[in-house]
């Protein structure tokens, strides 16, 4: 799977002359968080649309659906972690606020064969990713891999 998605990004990036934006990231390695600067120039505060959404069934429901297809074969249907990273516990390797989860999602980690959903998925669906992620945290499946990335206690928690 994750070697067709990096053939697919090379045609696409090289054959076709389409772009995909870089995740913004600090010089540590650490994915940017949504700066008041840039609430401002979108006027959209994510974070606070996805601490809206997380209170709502329906959208968590959604966000466990897309989950189950786009996400649970490299990150398990659990979430505790296949290929990809266990998304059920504190530890994040591109950060773990709201904004940032997003933001991978978005734009994908291409050297790690995470397909970037901008392109491919709603804004609101890509929440409720989000926020289907969100719920996650703490549930602790059987079988889960082990920590990666550093922890976060940000105050979207």
């Amino acid at each position: 799977f994750p070697v067709t998605i990096r053939i697919v990004y090379i045609v696409g990036y090289y054959g076709m002359g389409i772009t995909i934006p870089p995740v913004p990231h600090e010089p540590s390695g650490v994915i940017v968080a949504q700066s008041p600067a840039a609430k401002e120039e979108t006027g959209v505060d994510e974070t606070g649309i996805m601490k809206a959404m997380l209170k709502d069934p329906a959208v968590i429901e959604k966000g466990r659906v897309s989950f189950a297809t786009r996400c649970a074969p490299c990150h398990g249907a659990a979430g505790g972690g296949l290929i990809g990273p266990n998304l059920t516990d504190d530890n994040w390797i591109h950060g773990g606020s709201l904004v940032q989860i997003k933001t991978v999602i978005e734009n994908g980690v291409i050297e790690k064969g995470m397909t970037p959903w901008k392109a491919m998925l709603p804004q609101d669906d890509i929440r409720a990713l989000v926020v289907y992620i969100r719920s996650l945290r703490g549930t602790n499946p059987p079988g889960a891999k082990a920590a990666q990335g550093e922890v976060y206690s940000g105050e979207d928690l």
